[in-house]
């Protein structure tokens, strides 16, 4: 039956987590409880953690893994791309896009977000990740600049870069002394 298939399923939550508790509401039969629990759908799961609450229809690891997830971080968490120099879309869908990558890090409950330095000169203040994804043209000194004041005052970076060429970024490689190489 599908009790028992989300009974088991559940079990392999606690057996990691041992408080963890599943109940079942029948909106037909108790229909105040799904009110007081806002249960919309009929086979919906709701997870609730540390006073937060997320729900889904689809009942698989990848799905429930990720709400459990979004629901222990206390904060939203920020990765934000460069853009405007040529970088990889963090929501195109192209070959040489990271749309995927995006999508998993949103599943996750992390907000995905895009700063062009050229237009706004500044990294958001909520920014957890900065994320450099391939630029095909030089940055500007003064965005470069930006980017080197973050990474000093302890700012987290990603730096995904093709062999070869730093686009401008030559500044920065030498403070975390890295080099891309030929090929």
């Amino acid at each position: 039956s599908t009790r028992e298939a989300l009974t088991r399923f559940v079990d392999r939550y606690k057996a990691v987590k041992a408080d963890t508790t599943l109940t079942f509401v029948n909106p037909d039969t108790d229909p105040q409880a799904a009110r007081d629990q806002d249960i919309t759908a009929n086979g919906e799961l709701v997870i609730r953690y540390a006073g937060r609450t997320d729900k889904t229809t689809q009942v698989n690891e990848t799905v429930v893994s990720n709400a459990i997830q979004r629901l222990a971080r206390s904060t939203t968490r920020y990765v934000v791309f460069l853009q405007g120099d040529g970088e990889r879309d963090p929501h195109g869908q192209h070959n040489f896009d990271l749309g995927d990558f995006g999508q998993q890090l949103t599943e996750k409950g992390i907000k995905v977000e895009t700063v062009n330095l050229a237009a706004t000169p500044s990294i958001p203040q909520n920014t957890s990740v900065l994320v450099i994804a391939g630029p095909q043209t030089g940055l500007l000194p003064g965005s470069v600049r930006l980017i080197t004041d973050y990474v000093q005052h302890g700012g987290n970076l990603l730096w995904l870069g093709d062999p070869g060429k730093t686009y401008g970024l030559e500044p920065l490689a030498c403070l975390l002394g890295i080099q891309f190489g030929k090929g």
